[in-house]
This record gives structure tokens, sequence and C-alpha cells, in this order.
């Protein structure tokens, strides 16, 4: 069986009393809504470009000496191999692979199983639970 964005929940099961109310786009919609989200951030790019530089008199930042690229790029190096910041490595590490596992792979899998498959928008709901633990378990 090949399967498409156009099979249903029973097709797939084998049961074919069981169908969701998933959206399927048309390629018109994806090619607007990709070609929308372009525009916007080209557009973004040229506002951030052509923002008031700091040499500009009577502007905020004219008080503040400006950084270099260069300047960055190093103060960025000297951070990156601080000793303080390579040992948090590993602990970032495991709370991407936790978050990923929490937001991804779990919700998921609780979609699929037979109780649930008539709550199409219990990920969402599960998503945002975690969200909200994730902020207010913080210290």
């Amino acid at each position: 069986m090949i399967f498409t964005n156009r099979s249903s929940a029973g097709e797939l099961l084998g049961n074919q009393t069981v169908t969701t109310n998933y959206r399927h786009y048309s390629e018109f919609e994806l090619n607007f809504l990709t070609i929308g989200s372009i525009i916007v951030q080209i557009l973004s790019f040229f506002i951030a470009f052509f923002l008031p530089m700091r040499e500009i008199t009577g502007s905020i930042f004219s008080q503040r000496k400006v950084t270099t690229m260069r300047e960055q790029l190093e103060a960025f190096l000297k951070n990156l191999f601080d000793i303080d910041i390579l040992l948090l490595v590993p602990f970032h590490i495991f709370a991407g692979m936790y978050v990923a596992f929490l937001l991804t792979v779990y919700p998921t899998t609780v979609l699929f199983t037979s109780d649930f498959a008539t709550y199409r928008d219990l990920v969402g709901y599960i998503c945002m639970a975690l969200a909200v633990g994730e902020i207010a378990s913080k210290d």
C-alpha cells in the first residue's frame, strides 16, 4: 500500500470507520505560504540592514563605541572555549534531547494509540502543557 496525504487513518489502520479531520493543503497554498514567508524574511533583512547606525548624530547609540565584526568574533571565540562554558555543554545536550523527545516522540506516540485517535488537538495540548511545566519549574 502506498501512503499518500489523501489516506485516512482508517485506511492506514485497516479500519474503514476511522477518519481524520486534517487539512490537506493544495500546491498553490503551499507555494503561497512559502513565497510569503520568503518575502517577509527578505523585508526583515532589509529593515535590519537599513536601521540607523551609531555614527548618526543624535542617535541613541552614538555615545557607545562601535564594535567591529573582528572584535565580536574574538569575544565569541574567547567565551566559547572558556572552561565554565565547556562544563555546560553536556547539560545542554541532555536538555535538548529531553525537550526534543517530549515535544516530538512522546505526543506523536500518544496520538497514534487507538484510545486517543479521536482527539486531533492532543499533540498541541501536550506541547503546551510541557512548555508551561518547563517554564514553571525553572528556578
